[in-house]
């Protein structure tokens, strides 16, 4: 004979007392009555400090609750903690710019100024991101290539290569035609940006940076011997 057990009504204290007397759990030799009056107390609240005596002293399985309950909420916890100065000093990206008149693409980091004329940039493209290669002044002082990562669909995991068509049309477009051609009736086509505790300033002496990028970059280009097709010539064996 399957017998199912009635849950308790949520004001099972106070009903009980309705029809039985308000003393009726100082009375009654009823043990299920009595352990659920114990668990929960007079005042009709189970407090949390009651509510994890209860958890760990009236269930079987007691240690297999504590293991379960340390797993699912100290390890996440543990995880939480660890990466939450990692969080906190995290900034936020520097945008990437698309000089229209000077025909510069530029960005920074921490300080740094990353910059290539627009029509040099070179880019790559895979499933997470579109990469663009600007130069930079690495630490020890020669010129180097930096990466801006570009993802158009927001996810970090993956994103179709049709998405990024799109993206790269505008880019195309507002350099050789402005912004009033792209889009004529929007301010800024910038999504929201994701929170961050902390930004990344701009320095203050950008534009010196930047042209003196350039300078070296004209600079590398004219030490490579070109033929008469403007193509390099291999060094000689």
């Amino acid at each position: 004979m399957l017998v199912v057990k009635k849950e308790p009504h949520p004001n099972y204290i106070e009903d009980e007392r309705k029809i039985y007397g308000k003393d009726f759990f100082e009375k009654t030799n009823d043990q299920y009555a009595i352990n659920r009056y114990n668990r929960i107390g007079s005042d009709e609240v189970m407090s949390f400090k009651e509510f994890i005596h209860d958890r760990y002293n009236n269930y079987t399985h007691t240690t297999q609750r504590i293991i379960g309950d340390i797993i699912f909420t100290g390890i996440p916890l543990l995880g939480i903690l660890i990466l939450l100065p990692w969080i906190i000093l995290l900034r936020k990206p520097a945008p990437l710019i698309f000089d229209r008149e000077k025909r510069v693409v530029y960005s920074w980091q921490k300080g740094g100024v990353w910059a290539q004329r627009y029509d040099d940039i070179r880019l790559h493209e895979n499933i997470q991101m579109i990469l663009f290669f600007l130069r930079c002044e690495l630490k020890d002082g020669s010129l180097g290539w930096a990466k801006y990562s570009l993802q158009p669909t927001g996810n970090p995991l993956f994103s179709p290569l049709s998405a990024y068509k799109p993206t790269l049309a505008y880019i195309a477009q507002f350099m050789e035609y402005g912004r009033e051609k792209v889009l004529p009736d929007q301010d800024s086509w910038q999504a929201k940006p994701p929170f961050y505790f902390r930004d990344d300033p701009e320095p203050a002496n950008i534009e010196q940076e930047i042209n003196r990028i350039l300078q070296r970059i004209t600079e590398v280009n004219n030490e490579i011997p070109l033929d008469e097709e403007g193509n390099p010539i291999p060094p000689e064996e």
